[in-house]
């Protein structure tokens, strides 16, 4: 079971991990992305510091101290090579925008799997996934725009976005609309979506694919909340399935998945 590098040494969350959990939400299974959006952010930090230290020191030692502190920030990240390699900003913050609508549509599958089962109807992928395409029909983005819905996208984002379908899924719950990005999360929320997430991994990992007998969330891959981390306890309990989602339930007819 990965954990998120969440917590610092004493396990308090900071606003530097919300940075994290949006990366990791962006990006589950690419390292390299997550670290090339840090090392940009990071990039940004010491170009804000710069004038503060040129306000008070020499031009030649603000210089030093500013290449010095980004030196450090970027150790964690693969230090000035990953930062040489990264895409500029915009392109970074174009990648997490871009994850937003498959993220919200992994959510989305996790939540009905979760209804489904709490209903005593045999939950299987192949059911959430007619669901969300069917949700998805008349559905758009943050920006007004209707994104990609087919079964097989659905299917190919679940896919990539497994690892964190909890964290999506409680992002979802919680009432963003889908295609908007965590950005909305904030430092003293983000314990709160933390512990939603967990409950959404907990009840994952307790349903069982139908056509493979195994959990549809993998323990292997999931990215979960290190035990150093104290999150609140919430009473949660997933909304009943929506009647339209029935329908479309009752009008399933392929294999179960």
């Amino acid at each position: 079971m990965p954990e998120l590098p969440v917590g610092g040494e004493a396990g308090a969350l900071t606003v530097g991990d919300v940075f994290q959990i949006y990366t990791f939400m962006a990006h589950p299974r690419s390292e390299e992305r997550r670290h090339e959006f840090h090392a940009r952010v990071q990039e940004q930090l010491a170009a804000s510091v710069q004038p503060i230290l040129a306000a008070h020191l020499p031009a030649n030692v603000a210089a030093a101290t500013t290449g010095a502190n980004l030196g450090a920030w970027l150790q964690p990240f693969g230090g000035f090579p990953r930062l040489a390699g990264a895409p500029g900003m915009p392109e970074v913050l174009e990648r997490l925008h871009e994850s937003t609508w498959p993220g919200s549509i992994v959510g989305d599958l996790l939540i009905y799997l979760v209804q489904m089962n709490a209903a005593g109807i045999r939950a299987s992928i192949s059911k959430s996934v007619a669901i969300v395409v069917d949700y998805l029909k008349g559905a758009t983005n943050a920006s007004g725009r209707a994104g990609s819905g087919s079964a097989r996208y659905v299917r190919e984002q679940w896919s990539e976005f497994k690892p964190v379908a909890h964290l999506w899924a409680a992002f979802r719950a919680a009432g963003n609309r889908i295609g908007e990005g965590p950005e909305s999360l904030t430092e003293t929320g983000l314990s709160v979506h933390l512990a939603l997430a967990e409950w959404f991994a907990q009840q994952g990992l307790g349903i069982v694919s139908v056509s493979k007998q195994t959990a549809v969330l993998d323990s292997s891959e999931l990215w979960r909340v290190p035990a150093k981390v104290r999150l609140p306890v919430i009473q949660f309990q997933a909304p009943p399935l929506p009647e339209w989602a029935s329908g479309v339930l009752r009008l399933y007819k392929s294999g179960e998945g």
